[in-house]
């Protein structure tokens, strides 16, 4: 089975975004964070993952963004959601468009039948409406939460994003445990493609394990974690903008990722938004023919093991800093030892 990791641009967001969680990125104070910090803005990978399954087909996660959004932002959102964002939110190059890459691994939106959504935030479901024909699989849990709000400011889904999409399949998590997760659905029924609620970034938010062979696991994470640092959540933390409870609960998610990574030694973890090293120079070349070999797979889980001591925590190297902005792009850089 093959795995094309496809990135559609690029996401401007606030540094304390992606680190902030341990320093007051939580709650009230994330949602005013992220609408008033312009200061301490980065550039982030916008990706989704082609699976060609033997017997199911072309199978897409997310959908990334569309040149709608990114072009043409403002005729595009409307109410608050185009007060509270910037025009300049995304970037995306041609060559980065979806159906661009589509094309190239010789598919078009029509081919695709099956679509599988991590949650409804808008850099995952931005082209989702050029598949207005596919079965559509979300959890159930996130479909229900879309019309929340966070402290009653704002709503977290952009419905024109997903409007037309008519044939919606809800995931309940019936098929049982696994591993260090309490609840799961086996999306096939042949244990290739295993659909796991990782909640707190999202109250539905589901993250996808794929076994590409009898010994190696991928683990897509959505935006369970932005990058592969934040496995070490006692340390550094990703903002959480709801409730305390819901913190809580995204630390939770990934104690259970953690407890299934000493499980499965063999998984790959592959983060939507990672924006080191190991997101460009590894995993873009190494799942660029779908295929990853046994060396790339341990090279890949090498480069992991080299960000964290023997407890699991970030070495101090691999700590991740903001590097003043760029005055024309008003937009800064990530900067550690470890790249």
């Amino acid at each position: 089975m093959k795995i094309h990791v496809l990135q559609t641009g690029y996401t401007k967001v606030p540094f304390g975004q992606f680190y902030g969680g341990l320093n007051g990125w939580i709650g009230n104070r994330a949602v005013w964070n992220m609408i008033f910090d312009k200061s301490h803005f980065i550039n982030v990978p916008i990706h989704v993952y082609l699976i060609e399954h033997p017997h199911v087909g072309p199978i897409l996660i997310d959908t990334g963004i569309s040149m709608e959004q990114a072009r043409e932002h403002k005729s595009y959102y409307k109410g608050i959601f185009g007060v509270t964002t910037d025009e300049d939110e995304y970037v995306l190059e041609d060559n980065m468009e979806l159906t661009a890459q589509l094309d190239k691994l010789g598919y078009c939106p029509s081919d695709i039948q099956t679509v599988v959504l991590t949650h409804l935030h808008e850099d995952h479901v931005g082209e989702l409406n050029r598949f207005s024909h596919a079965r559509v699989m979300v959890p159930l849990k996130e479909w229900e939460s879309r019309h929340d709000k966070v402290f009653g400011f704002r709503p977290i889904y952009y419905p024109p994003s997903y409007s037309s999409i008519k044939n919606w399949d809800f995931v309940s998590f019936t098929s049982g445990a696994f591993h260090s997760f309490d609840a799961s659905q086996d999306l096939f029924g042949d244990g290739s493609l295993i659909f796991l609620p990782t909640p707190g970034h999202s109250k539905g938010h589901a993250s996808l394990l794929v076994r590409t062979d009898e010994e190696t696991h991928v683990f897509l994470t959505g935006d369970s974690l932005y990058t592969l640092r934040h496995l070490d959540f006692e340390h550094l933390c990703a903002f959480v903008p709801g409730p305390k409870k819901d913190f809580h609960i995204y630390l939770d998610t990934i104690k259970r990722i953690r407890e299934l990574r000493k499980a499965l030694p063999n998984m790959v973890i592959v983060p939507t938004h990672d924006h080191y090293d190991y997101q460009y120079k590894y995993v873009h070349r190494f799942f660029e023919d779908g295929i990853l070999t046994e060396e790339e797979r341990d090279q890949l889980l090498q480069y992991e093991a080299s960000l964290f001591d023997q407890n699991g925590h970030l070495k101090p190297e691999a700590y991740p800093a903001f590097v003043s902005k760029d005055k024309q792009k008003g937009v800064g850089k990530v900067c550690s030892e470890v790249s």
